[in-house]
């Protein structure tokens, strides 16, 4: 899940790095917001907007999550949580 609810813009290196789990077969993150105006645009220009769920804040996203939504990965992470593999196919489509 990536917060965007501050985010007046993001170039395309931040698109290229939200598309990249998809590009190595994964599924894209869930996308929080509001979003601003222009973060919107760039994603409708690029065609990439379809492929993510957006959400209008991080308290809706986080509340359509499942309670297995998250795996503590406290050695591999240094205590960042990240989304199991279930959640995560559930959660978002593939990029094709």
């Amino acid at each position: 899940m990536v917060d965007l609810s501050e985010a007046e813009f993001f170039s395309a290196e931040v698109l290229n790095e939200l598309l990249r789990p998809a590009r190595k077969g994964g599924h894209l993150p869930r996308l929080a917001g509001p979003l601003s105006p222009v973060a919107r645009r760039r994603l409708e220009v690029t065609g990439t907007l379809k492929f993510f769920e957006v959400f209008p804040t991080l308290a809706n996203a986080v509340i359509r999550l499942p309670d297995t939504a998250f795996a503590d990965a406290t050695e591999a992470s240094g205590g960042i949580q990240h989304r199991s593999s279930t959640a995560t196919e559930a959660a978002s489509p593939r990029l094709r």
